[in-house]
């Protein structure tokens, strides 16, 4: 058994537990416990800890809160990608396409739920730049980085949180918003950054 050098009490023994066939990457115990250092190390964050409570009693319950939002979110730490609208996806050529639910070849452009056009990366409140509709890329379907539907353990959704999760990991998730589905430390770093804005804001309903 091994435990989380941040954070102690999470132990893989209680990540198999509760996750016994995650998809690695990026729904890694050990991407898990690198990306709760992370957060707590960097200087942004000095005064945004997470699982740092006062009392072990304090950081269980963030703990348990934490994980039973993200289980319920990737169904066990199964699904990096939203079914709907890409549990279906192929790669081809290094880039992956997703394949809609009831996509059949040639039914043309999709409109993606989670594009917000009047959010822009030059408006405030801002957003990842998108066009509200993508173009089908023969029979793969449609490029998966030029869509913003829900990934990773709290399945990060809309062009408008994309931006601001990448800002908060200095990362450029409008780019390339897979990365969230793809990179370990990405994608518990959303989840933690989803986690920090309720700990700042107790009444705070995250729209992910």
């Amino acid at each position: 058994m091994t435990s989380c050098a941040a954070l102690p009490i999470l132990t893989s023994t209680l990540f198999s537990t509760l996750a016994p066939n995650p998809t690695d990457p990026p729904y890694s115990f050990a991407g898990l416990c690198t990306a709760i250092t992370d957060w707590n190390a960097a200087a942004a964050n000095s005064a945004n800890q997470i699982f740092a409570g006062a009392t072990e009693l304090d950081r269980k319950n963030e703990l348990a809160a934490f994980l039973g939002n993200t289980l319920h979110e990737s169904g066990d730490f199964v699904y990096p990608r939203e079914i709907t609208p890409c549990g279906d996806n192929v790669e081809d050529t290094g880039v992956l396409y997703c394949k809609p639910a009831g996509y059949s070849s040639g039914q043309g452009a999709y409109t993606d739920p989670y594009c917000s056009t009047s959010h822009t990366t030059v408006s405030n409140p801002d957003g990842c730049n998108c066009a509200g509709t993508v173009a089908e890329s023969g029979s793969n379907g449609y490029e998966a980085n030029k869509l913003y539907f829900g990934r990773g353990p709290i399945q990060l959704s809309w062009n408008y949180n994309y931006i601001d999760a990448g800002a908060a990991l200095n990362e450029d998730l409008c780019t390339n918003p897979d990365l969230v589905a793809t990179n370990d430390a990405i994608a518990w770093g959303t989840g933690e950054y989803c986690l920090s804005l309720v700990a700042q804001h107790s009444n705070l309903v995250l729209d992910v």
